[in-house]
């Protein structure tokens, strides 16, 4: 290279390093042979370094592309390059030329995804000129107002304003765009269908380089939701969702303004608590969702009664409040209440099912007691209702002074026993079961006593009632079991083989967990107790849940546990639960054996409980027995097991067995024998005529019209004696007549003759002789003729 061309090459090279353009020229091996500083510094090298090194991208003759130059601190550099063919000092080369473009590229970018943003928007996006027009709408604008693109643009905001805002507000939004640049608040607009919608609008002001305002960007966020949960929540406040009434919170807020209204007008009021009575059966017995429909139809059935007299709430679960502004005097409103619990103590028919409903009411008058906050006043209805229930539901009871100090004797008492268990104040006493006619010993019922430090021996009557349903009752039954399951342990090892019976409360039987537990106490003696333990549950605990009653006696029965039903024939539908229940014995309330010897109905009904379960095989036993006699009476109508006071009271452990070495039955009671069927007419007679005596014994206390009353009484004895007797023989029907006709002549007698208080004895003295007799000679009767043994009961 001469010197003239060395000139000219040093002075392209400067003309080429003033360009603000990248230049590189390349063999055609795509080595750099050239580049000028603005190419170096898009690749942020020097020049001297990259000469000699390879290009790094593909060459195409006439190309225009991009490319990306990726640095050694990760930064990217994107280039627009031109390629073409050439010579350079004489070679045939590429010439390359380069423009650094990543500024552009990143506001194109942004720009794209302003776009996207604007037209793919939830949010509807406005831009308007200054005078309201609209330039343009996005898709959110669209969905939220119904206008199509086209509709609006062109046309003036106005088109959506819904006239619900005045003048003063958007001068005041003008004031603060003209002031801030922005502004935002709430307004309701107008749809294209006419229909109102709540937005939140945010409006800025765009700008030009002289700082005028040319242009309006208004975001529109649609809170038609956000008004819909404030309404919910508003509601929610006030009502119960389920049933459409007042709540808690609304019934407590009207509470409080009706205990200042008191305060300043005098004006008493009435507030109420009512209950469904067993509504967890109904759940248990169909679902929840027949639950909740009841729940609903008895708040209506309440609500319309009520009327325009007071407010209903529902409070919790199946449990509603009532409060009455009218009916606040205190006859009115224990009448009141009773037309209210007449009108919803009802059936309700639901998907063809018969429900019956019943309810506990428990009100109270304000003021009671003065300066009573409204907090006191839902407690003492609350107390009111409480107590309803334990007299049995169903009922309006009237918030008292004197419930409250029997709930808080009954806390007392709670707190006492409380204490009782951890001091071991309690213990098991026993009462023998036996078999009358042959003296075994069967067993024995636990029963709980306390040893009161300052009341001395107290009987579950004064603790038990008051405990009932309390988590106390689970810790005193826990008890029991357990001193149960160690005593008999230590008796299996003494070689005493005996059956002993637990009672079982309703609440405790139907607890979730009461099968578990008892069988997990079974399991830790290894299962050796299963056959010494029988269940005694109360009758009533049996008929309110049958199925679930029945389950849980099916359960026990798997694990070889016995289930007897205690106080058989005083509940409801006792026969024909009898079966259903499956259990393997029942125990004759005393109440019947009470009245064995004077009562003709008690005779039938203990004959009728014993065929029905000798027809289930079911064992029976009778409670109460505290007489040879009851015991010689039971004998004869053929019932063999007794456990009473003239057998053995309830013992403590060393008294029990003191008892068992020294017990025998009766000579009477082993010389018995059972009655034949034919035969049990001469029974019924027997207790006509202790019948008889007794009435007429406290004829002295009855008027003259009574007498003749029961002179027709009498008439109807004869013939019931006379008709029932099955005819043995003639002889034996000739005796009877002629002993009823003589008895019977003398109670006429006593009930026709002039009766005056001094001979009142002597009559009396007589017709006591005849019935005597007439009782001896029925006795040898039975002793003297037997008749077919196939009849035997």
């Amino acid at each position: 290279m001469n010197l003239n061309e060395e000139k000219t090459l040093k002075g392209w090279a400067a003309l080429v390093n003033a360009l603000q353009v990248g230049v590189i020229i390349t063999d055609n091996e795509s080595v750099i042979r050239y580049i000028n500083v603005r190419a170096a510094e898009i690749f942020q090298r020097n020049c001297q370094e990259l000469i000699g090194s390879p290009f790094g991208f593909t060459l195409s003759k006439n190309e225009d592309t991009e490319i990306e130059i990726i640095h050694p601190d990760q930064s990217v550099t994107i280039a627009e390059i031109h390629i073409n063919q050439g010579f350079w000092l004489d070679r045939k080369s590429w010439i390359i030329t380069l423009q650094d473009i990543t500024e552009r590229k990143h506001k194109e970018s942004e720009l794209e995804v302003a776009a996207r943003v604007f037209s793919s928007s939830c949010e509807g996006i406005i831009i308007t000129d200054i005078d309201g027009r609209m330039i343009d709408v996005n898709t959110g604008f669209e969905h939220t107002f119904g206008y199509k693109k086209e509709e609006a643009i062109g046309k003036n905001v106005s088109l959506i304003k819904s006239g619900m805002q005045p003048p003063e507000f958007y001068q005041h939004m003008f004031s603060c765009l003209k002031k801030n640049g922005s502004w935002q608040g709430e307004l309701w607009d107008k749809r294209k269908d006419g229909k109102l919608v709540p937005i939140v609008l945010t409006i800025s002001s765009i700008k030009n380089v002289n700082n005028e305002t040319v242009f309006y960007v208004g975001l529109l966020h649609d809170i038609s939701i956000i008004k819909k949960q404030e309404q919910e929540l508003r509601y929610l406040a006030h009502f119960d969702p389920l049933t459409n009434l007042y709540n808690i919170n609304y019934i407590t807020a009207e509470l409080e303004i009706s205990i200042k209204h008191y305060k300043t007008s005098g004006t008493p009021f009435s507030l109420a608590y009512v209950d469904i009575d067993r509504f967890q059966d109904i759940n248990k017995q169909f679902d929840t969702h027949i639950g909740d429909i009841v729940l609903k139809k008895f708040g209506k059935n309440m609500k319309r009664f009520i009327g325009e007299q007071g407010l209903v709430a529902r409070v919790s679960g199946n449990t509603f409040v009532i409060l009455v502004n009218q009916y606040h005097a205190e006859k009115s409103a224990h009448i009141f209440f009773e037309k209210l619990m007449k009108t919803i103590n009802k059936k309700i028919r639901i998907k063809k099912n018969d429900i019956y409903i019943s309810c506990s009411l428990g009100y109270v008058i304000y003021p009671l007691e003065e300066n009573t906050s409204s907090g006191q006043v839902l407690r003492q209805a609350e107390a009111a209702m409480i107590e309803s229930k334990i007299k049995g539901g169903s009922q309006a009871t009237e918030y008292n002074i004197d419930e409250v100090i029997e709930q808080k004797y009954r806390y007392h008492i709670i707190s006492e026993v409380t204490h009782g268990i951890n001091a071991n104040e309690f213990a098991v006493f026993y009462q023998p079961k036996v078999n009358m006619k042959t003296g075994e010993i069967l067993g024995a019922e636990a029963l709980i006593r306390w040893h009161h430090p300052q009341k001395g021996l107290c009987y579950p009557e004064y603790f038990l009632p008051y405990v009932e349903n309390n988590e106390v009752m689970n810790r005193l039954s826990s008890l029991i079991f357990d001193e149960v399951f160690n005593q008999l342990e230590e008796w299996l090892k003494q070689g005493i083989d005996l059956r002993i019976s637990i009672n079982v409360s309703a609440h405790e039987l139907q607890q979730e967990n009461f099968f578990n537990e008892i069988k997990t106490k079974m399991e830790q003696y290894g299962n050796r107790l299963n056959r010494n333990i029988e269940l005694e549950l109360l009758e009533s605990a049996a008929v309110r849940d049958i199925k679930s009653v029945r389950k849980i006696i099916s359960q026990f029965h798997e694990i070889d546990l016995r289930i007897s039903l205690d106080d058989f024939g005083t509940g409801y539908s006792s026969l024909s639960y009898l079966r259903a229940l499956q259990v393997d014995a029942i125990k004759i309330d005393q109440s019947f054996i009470n009245e064995i010897s004077s009562s003709p109905k008690v005779i039938a009904i203990i004959d009728s409980i014993l065929h029905m379960a000798k027809r289930f095989n079911q064992s029976v036993i009778a409670e109460g027995v505290d007489s040879l006699e009851k015991g010689i009476l039971l004998l004869k109508l053929g019932c063999v097991e007794g456990q009473g006071y003239f057998i053995g009271k309830p013992m403590p452990v060393s008294e029990f067995q003191s008892w068992m070495e020294s017990w025998k039955a009766p000579p009477e009671w082993q010389q018995q024998q059972s009655v034949y069927q034919e035969n049990l007419d001469l029974i019924y007679a027997q207790s006509f005529i202790v019948w008889a005596v007794n009435t007429l014994s406290q004829a002295k206390k009855i008027s003259h019209r009574e007498m003749v009353s029961l002179e027709s009484s009498l008439n109807s004895l004869a013939h019931y004696v006379n008709s029932s007797f099955s005819p043995h023989s003639n002889t034996v029907k000739m005796e009877l007549e002629e002993l009823i006709d003589e008895f019977f002549q003398k109670c006429k007698s006593f009930n026709t003759a002039r009766i005056t208080q001094q001979n009142r004895e002597s009559y009396l003295a007589d017709l006591v002789n005849s019935s005597q007799l007439l009782q001896k000679k029925i006795d040898l009767l039975n002793l003297k003729y037997e008749p077919n043994q196939n009849n035997l009961c």
